[in-house]
């Protein structure tokens, strides 16, 4: 969000987390407390790219305390986390189908509360343009929504609406269950394994994926590398922690305990190939627990 805000004209003051690590409040509160007016606090909720989960409740009541628009990124959490975007009072969310819904990744929609279309109104319309929610606002919602701005992609909407009616006939409140518990088998998993899931506090791990910390001395794409040629399909991590992890992907329809046990197990065949003592067997176990299979 940073780069689009400063590109937007925007002064704008990021607050890093640890490398692949979820932020804490602290950090935010603090960077707050140096400023003497705050607009607009940004975050992303849960970051499929390294396994973490970003305290929304936390960040929300700072953005509170500031009378500060709050704007998430909720993409790779709608669907597999709770979001209740009155308690956390959230003015804008941008959200998408193509992770824990399992949908198309050519499609994305907006939230937006009254508090931030009063913002937004108030605003000089300096860019007019199909991408501009003034504009949508002006030439579509307040129009009656008589017709769709631009060319809407068919195939796109024909596969959203199916992935919706999938959410719809599961239920959300068990499309969510279903990825807290397949996070709650990874992470299981790892542990009686005898490896530790990279986000150390289950509360601040994502629902989506589970990180975990490759071996010193072993390079990640190896373990990935590998573990393709048993068909299973382990993932990268990005930016500074490339190479130093890998992500066990539970996303949408692999939120489920074929996939998980298939990820926890080829993760532990791949380091015992590497001759790090694992115990594939207890892991097993651990999964089937969460599951009570």
């Amino acid at each position: 969000m940073a780069p689009g805000s400063a590109r937007g004209g925007a002064t704008v003051h990021q607050v890093n987390a640890a490398p692949g690590q979820p932020i804490e409040a602290a950090a935010v509160s603090a960077c707050l407390d140096r400023l003497p007016q705050v607009d607009l606090v940004a975050a992303v909720h849960a970051e499929s790219s390294n396994g973490a989960l970003n305290p929304l409740g936390a960040l929300a009541a700072l953005a509170r305390s500031r009378q500060a628009l709050f704007v998430v990124d909720a993409v790779a959490s709608v669907g597999g986390h709770p979001i209740d975007f009155d308690e956390h009072d959230i003015d804008i969310a941008v959200i998408g189908a193509q992770k824990a819904l399992a949908g198309p990744a050519g499609i994305s929609a907006v939230a937006v509360s009254a508090r931030a279309w009063a913002h937004i109104d108030a605003q000089p319309d300096f860019a007019p343009s199909s991408l501009s929610l003034a504009e949508l606002k002006r030439n579509w919602l307040d129009r009656g929504r008589l017709a769709l701005p631009g060319t809407p992609p068919a195939l796109e909407f024909w596969a959203l609406d199916a992935a919706l009616d999938r959410v719809e006939a599961e239920g959300i409140e068990l499309v969510i269950a279903r990825h807290r518990q397949a996070a709650q088998a990874s992470r299981a998993g790892l542990r009686a394994l005898g490896v530790e899931p990279w986000i150390a506090a289950d509360e601040a791990a994502s629902a989506l994926v589970t990180s975990v910390r490759a071996p010193e001395g072993i390079h990640a794409n190896v373990l990935i590398a590998d573990a393709a040629k048993l068909g299973v399909e382990l993932l990268p991590g990005f930016g500074e922690i490339e190479g130093r992890i890998v992500r066990l992907d539970h996303t949408g329809l692999r939120a489920s305990f074929d996939a998980v046990l298939a990820n926890v197990t080829a993760f532990g065949a791949v380091l015992e190939r590497r001759e790090v003592k694992v115990d594939i067997g207890a892991a097993v176990r651990a999964v089937r627990d969460v599951y009570a299979i």
